[in-house]
């Protein structure tokens, strides 16, 4: 009785539960840009008999054992085990911890300083009632920002306004100018140590790279993942102009912003690392001279997140999807499965055509190549490889309007369906409580959103606790 009250009183108190998403019942299915297979159902991912050379690896978690994933890894210290009643400000804690907070304030109070004798600002008033910031006011300013997702207003002074639906707290925590001018002001890595734009050296990513170290740093240590991951892109909105911006038109929340690529847990939505993309002007490896930018792309994002050569089965699409890049990966201890475009050189004639559900196989040592029709609208099969797939098929159950209906689908597809949305339902919910407003420097909006994400993960490692874990 007392360990029931005990949890009630925690569940009731607790106000930081407001700002991350606790409750899978609100989240909706996310409309999926590429187009789908069939519809998900469970998991029938199996091995292929053939892999007998991988019985040796040290195989991640795979989603039938259990959904509990927090778990003390070997990069990890103590501060990972938490017993099941930690409040979430622990978790959290996780993930901004003092050496961030240290390198935001004091950023902040040296672009500051800077500013205050710059000639455009010489003028301005603003500059003379500036003091510094503190540590505790740079919490209080995360916590604001995070608080201004929730109820949703149309700029920054109405949270302020005293009208009435007015919210005392932001009066109670900041002035308005004052918190204006920390958002003004604030910065993450020292200027002068990075070339300005139009130089030879000048890195577009430069003022946020600290950020994005410290994030994937922070994600692979306190989380393990399940056995199944999947890399995609995701797009960081913004209306500035810089050398980095892409152009999506698939993306419906956004077409013109920072591309970043992502890797996440298929299961749990966990980010456990992700890289900038810095257009055609990046430094180009020998490797991606003879893999394209797919390879540079995995084999980074595996190595920035210590998921190399640990059994992982990673879900991708055409984009990245090549026999090439398969059985490097196969050789690397890591399984590939993936849509491929018909055009690729390496499909065999008998795939392109097939009849209305009707599957093909092709196998070429361990890669494994799928054709699959399932309507009349469609002309053409979609094609996927996967080195980690059996040529077997399985039946799927639906029912609607009180009547079951069966069909029956091969084990890859329907494992691809399962899996491959990873990044989208990371974004998605994301955009549930990240109001994203527009700056006009567009490294803040990607700072923010990398906040953000990491605020998410915090969520996220909080819902994958295990009990007693020390």
């Amino acid at each position: 009785i007392k360990n029931r009250k005990r949890k009630s009183l925690r569940t009731n108190a607790n106000t930081c539960d407001r700002i991350i998403v606790d409750d899978d019942d609100g989240i909706v299915p996310v409309k999926r840009i590429r187009q789908r297979i069939v519809s998900s159902s469970e998991d029938s991912d199996t091995d292929l008999s053939h892999q007998s050379s991988f019985n040796n690896l040290p195989v991640a978690e795979d989603v039938s054992n259990h959904h509990d994933s927090l778990e003390p890894c070997e990069e990890s210290d103590s501060r990972s085990n938490f017993l099941s009643l930690s409040k979430p400000i622990e978790f959290f804690e996780l993930f901004f911890d003092s050496t961030l907070w240290e390198l935001i304030g004091q950023e902040t109070n040296k672009y500051a300083e800077y500013s205050r004798h710059s000639p455009r600002e010489l003028e301005s008033f603003e500059t003379e009632i500036w003091t510094s910031v503190t540590v505790f006011e740079m919490k209080a300013y995360i916590a604001v920002l995070v608080e201004m997702e929730i109820p949703r207003k149309p700029n920054i002074s109405s949270y302020w306004s005293e009208n009435s639906r007015n919210i005392p707290w932001f009066r109670r925590m900041f002035s308005r100018n004052r918190f204006q001018h920390i958002l003004k002001y604030f910065h993450l890595d020292d200027n002068s140590l990075y070339f300005p734009p139009g130089h030879a050296k000048y890195e577009p990513c430069a003022k946020c790279k600290s950020l994005v170290d410290h994030a994937n740093k922070v994600f692979k240590l306190h989380y393990k993942p399940h056995i199944q991951l999947s890399i995609d892109e995701s797009l960081v909105g913004t209306q500035c102009h810089s050398s980095i911006t892409q152009y999506l038109p698939n993306k419906k929340h956004h077409r013109w912003g920072i591309e970043f690529w992502m890797l996440c847990d298929c299961v749990s939505k966990y980010c456990l690392a992700f890289s900038c993309y810095k257009g055609a002007k990046e430094t180009i490896s020998t490797d991606r001279k003879k893999f394209e930018l797919k390879y540079d792309v995995v084999v980074n994002l595996l190595k920035d997140s210590n998921c190399s050569n640990k059994g992982h089965h990673i879900f991708v699409d055409n984009f990245f999807t090549s026999v090439e890049l398969a059985r490097h990966l196969y050789s690397m201890g890591t399984f590939l499965t993936g849509t491929i475009g018909r055009n690729k050189t390496c499909i065999p004639d008998h795939l392109q055509q097939t009849n209305v559900n009707e599957v093909k196989y092709f196998r070429s040592n361990e890669v494994l190549f799928c054709a699959f029709r399932e309507k009349k609208s469609v002309s053409r099969p979609v094609l996927l490889i996967s080195t980690k797939a059996e040529e077997e098929d399985v039946t799927i159950t639906k029912k609607r309007h009180g009547r079951e209906k069966r069909s029956t689908k091969p084990a890859i597809v329907q494992s691809y369906n399962d899996f491959m949305g990873g990044v989208d339902e990371s974004n998605k919910m994301l955009c549930i409580y990240f109001d994203e407003r527009t700056s006009v420097k567009y490294w803040k909006e990607v700072a923010f959103n990398i906040i953000n994400r990491m605020v998410l993960n915090a969520s996220f490692t909080k819902k994958e606790e295990k009990p007693n874990l020390g």
